[in-house]
């Protein structure tokens, strides 16, 4: 079984096959055109890495730790997930979000955690794996109970805190917190804009232009160079036009014509 290591994830290694048969991982995640059927992720993670764990997300931001399934887990453990291909109404297969992701956690120490997304997505028919650390935040203790102030996950802060069996106390009270300031698109030209937010599991994102506006951001939108397209946080992009947001959202407006302002 092919399996390739994670590059920033230490420990970790993947591997995919769709419909029992085991995909080569080309460049920038390429897997092919992927036409029906179900894609298997594996995940394996070495033994002494105990703080690192597997788990999936649903709709509602509820948090399922997988289950490992080595039977001789001395060296490394072992999580899988099945991810159903389906057909958008224009026939075009994908796999939908977020059932098409594993996430890991990594505990720090101080309190720091790490969140990470190990993906299956669908760009016009090719399927790319993706894998992206979505979260580095710091938890701190609010009596007797964990709580990430930057992520405003509760689900998140029950899990750590029952991962840390009852260390709470070694963390830094919540008073200590200090809430980042809030990015501005000061500096920025006319239909330019920072990257804020970009998730590759669910290919959306969010950027500011120099009114400070959020803007919403779709992959469908974006021009980049290369087989698969993205955006960076921090980048900053030109888009040609805005136009009102479909669907239950709380951005006004969606950019279209996204295009990196590359060096």
């Amino acid at each position: 079984m092919e399996r390739i290591s994670v590059k920033g994830l230490e420990g970790v290694s993947v591997s995919v096959s769709h419909n029992g048969q085991v995909l080569a991982i080309g460049d920038y995640g390429r897997l092919g055109i992927l036409s029906h059927g179900k894609i298997r992720l594996d995940v394996w993670v070495q033994a002494r890495y105990e703080d690192t764990h597997v788990f999936t997300v649903d709709g509602g931001k509820n948090i399922a730790p997988k289950r490992n399934q080595a039977l001789e887990w001395r060296e490394e453990r072992h999580y899988n997930l099945n991810i159903p291909i389906e057909n958008a109404s224009h026939g075009i297969p994908f796999a939908r979000y977020p059932q098409n992701n594993l996430r890991v956690l990594v505990i720090e120490k101080n309190g720091w955690i790490q969140v990470w997304e190990i993906a299956l997505i669908s760009q016009f028919g090719n399927f790319f794996l993706t894998v992206q650390q979505t979260y580095r935040v710091r938890c701190y203790r609010d009596g007797e109970k964990v709580v990430c102030p930057q992520l405003k996950w509760p689900q998140m802060d029950s899990f750590v805190e029952n991962l840390k069996e009852g260390d709470p106390k070694e963390l830094t009270p919540l008073a200590e917190y200090q809430p980042e300031p809030k990015p501005t698109g000061n500096g920025l030209g006319p239909k330019e804009a920072l990257v804020l937010w970009y998730n590759m599991a669910k290919q959306v994102g969010y950027i500011v232009d120099k009114d400070g506006k959020q803007i919403r951001v779709h992959w469908t939108q974006i021009e980049r160079p290369g087989p698969i397209v993205f955006l960076l946080k921090g980048e900053v992009v030109t888009y040609a036009d805005l136009k009102p947001t479909r669907g239950a959202t709380s951005f006004e407006k969606e950019a279209f014509g996204i295009k990196p302002l590359l060096p």
